[in-house]
């Protein structure tokens, strides 16, 4: 469990939040990469606001990569379901 508050249902409760939170912005990046056109999708408040989004995860990713805990980390369904979200905005946003 990755730990915010020490509180671990809280902090469970977070990480679930996150997870939601990111699918959603997988659902819309595909939206706007797939079906608006290059200019449509430049102009899109969400390409924008990616720009200041991308660096953030890819320095969480790097944080979960190289924790000794790893095995742990996804072992537990939710921090790896996280993962899997965060990767896949990664991935659409970086196409």
């Amino acid at each position: 469990m990755i730990s915010f508050s020490g509180l671990g249902k809280l902090d469970l409760l977070l990480n679930q939040t996150k997870t939601k939170v990111l699918k959603c912005v997988s659902l819309l990046l595909a939206h706007i990469f797939e079906e608006m056109s290059v200019e449509e999708a430049n102009m899109a408040p969400m390409s924008s606001k990616l720009v200041v989004l991308l660096p953030h995860l890819i320095e969480s990713l790097a944080l979960f990569a190289t924790d000794r805990n790893l095995n742990s980390l996804i072992q537990d369904e939710t921090n790896s379901e996280l993962i899997v979200q965060m990767l896949d905005v990664v991935i659409i946003a970086t196409g």
